[in-house]
């Protein structure tokens, strides 16, 4: 019972010092991949464990890292982005989700469709609402909304 009291009265510290650069943020994601999404005055960017920016806070909005990759937002387009801030490919789109099974579904010409890592269409961009994969199947809606 001592051995616990005493870890618990020597770990105080070190709690209360890695929450300090917490304070610098609005809001802080949880990890993932490493990396948590960081937001201040309107805008997002990641930030590693300690609290040191990785990826600035120049982007309008952002998901958390999945699989290595997230996608953001910049004006009203959705790219992806690595663990390094690097954009993984050219495109961009009107919505995105992040990856799930090595797909992700995103958005062009107001349907969605889903991508690989590299942004090559995997499946054609032909549904009004698409989620993520799991277990190899994903939910899509047509135009009457019905889902399959």
């Amino acid at each position: 019972m001592k051995r616990l009291l005493l870890l618990f009265i020597l770990s105080i510290p070190l709690l209360s010092s890695a929450q300090k650069w917490v304070k610098n943020f609005n809001f802080v994601d949880q990890s993932s991949c490493g990396l948590l999404k960081v937001g201040k005055d309107n805008k997002i960017g990641y930030a590693d464990i300690n609290g040191n920016i990785v990826i600035p806070l120049v982007y309008d909005d952002g998901l958390a890292f999945s699989e290595g990759f997230t996608a953001v937002r910049k004006g009203n387009s959705w790219i992806f982005l690595d663990s390094t801030g690097k954009q993984i490919f050219d495109s961009r789109y009107e919505d995105a989700q992040n990856f799930h099974n090595g797909v992700a579904a995103v958005m062009k010409n107001d349907r969605y469709g889903y991508i690989d890592i590299t942004g090559k269409v995997m499946i054609d961009f032909q549904f009004y609402n698409a989620h993520n994969f799991s277990e190899g199947l994903a939910p899509v809606s047509n135009g009457k909304n019905l889902w399959g």
